[in-house]
C-alpha cells in the first residue's frame, strides 16, 4: 500500500499534505501494474502465516499469480517483471528463481523477463541502514536543519553503538570478510535512523526518505 500511496502509484497522498496528487511518474502509464502485500499478514492482508522461508514464500505467490491469471487470461502471455524494494531485496530474488525453475509442465508458466530491486535490503538492515546513518544526517545537514544538541546526541549514540568508523574500516576493498555485528547495536539506543527519521519529520512533515528535499 506504501508503494501505490506514496510512491509509483497514480496519485500520491504524502505525510503533512492534505489532499492526494497526480502522480507524474506512475508505472501505469506505461504497463499493467499488481501491487501485492506478501507475504501473509502484511498490511492489509489476512490469513494465516503457514510459511517459514523465502522458499516457502515464493511457493504461495506463485499461486497467487496463478489464480490470478485464471481470472484475467487475456493477459496471461504478457511480458512480467518483478520488482520491490526494501525487504522485497530478500523476496523478489527468491520469486524469480521459483518462477524459473519450474518445469514445463506447470500449471502456469509465467514470461518472467526481469526483475528490479530498488533501495533493496540485501544484507543486515543494522549494516545498511543504521550505521551510516550519521553520516547521512551531517551530509545533508543543510536539509535537516537539526539543532547542535541533536547532533551531538546522535554522534554520542553512534559511538557507544560501535558504528563510528566502522564504514572505513570494513566497508573497504578489499572486502575482510563478512561484516561483524557490533556487539552493542542491539540496544534501543541504537535504532538510529528512526530517532533521525521521526526528528526529521517533527520539523518537516512532507519528509520524503527518498526526495528529502520535498515539503509540504
Amino acid at each position: 500500500m506504501e508503494g501505490l500511496l506514496q510512491e509509483n502509484g497514480p496519485f500520491l497522498w504524502q505525510w503533512g499534505t492534505a489532499h492526494p496528487v497526480r502522480n507524474p511518474y506512475a508505472w501505469n502509464t506505461l504497463a499493467n501494474i499488481l501491487w501485492i502485500e506478501q507475504p501473509v499478514g502484511t498490511g492489509f492482508s489476512q490469513g494465516n502465516v503457514t510459511i517459514h522461508d523465502e522458499d516457502e514464500l515464493a511457493e504461495q505467490l506463485y499461486g497467487f499469480l496463478t489464480q490470478f491469471f485464471d481470472v484475467f487470461m487475456e493477459i496471461k502471455n504478457n511480458l512480467v517483471y518483478l520488482a520491490g524494494e526494501s525487504y522485497a531485496g530478500y523476496f523478489v530474488p527468491y520469486v524469480a528463481n521459483y518462477i524459473y525453475s519450474l518445469p514445463e509442465t506447470a500449471p502456469l508458466r509465467l514470461n518472467l523477463q526481469g526483475i528490479l530491486i530498488f533501495d533493496p535490503l540485501i544484507t543486515s538492515s543494522l549494516v545498511q541502514l543504521e550505521i551510516p546513518a550519521v553520516s547521512f544526517a551531517h551530509m545533508h545537514q543543510n536539509i535537516f536543519n537539526f539543532n547542535a544538541s541533536f547532533l551531538s546526541y546522535l554522534d554520542e549514540q553512534n559511538t557507544k553503538c560501535g558504528f563510528e568508523n566502522y564504514t572505513q574500516t570494513y566497508a573497504t576493498y578489499p572486502p575482510h570478510g563478512p561484516l561483524p555485528i557490533p556487539s552493542s547495536s542491539h540496544a534501543k539506543e541504537c535504532d538510529i535512523w528512526a530517532t533521525i527519521f521521526e526528528a526529521a519529520l517533527r520539523i518537516n512533515p512532507a519528509f520524503n526518505i527518498y526526495r528529502i528535499t520535498d515539503t509540504p
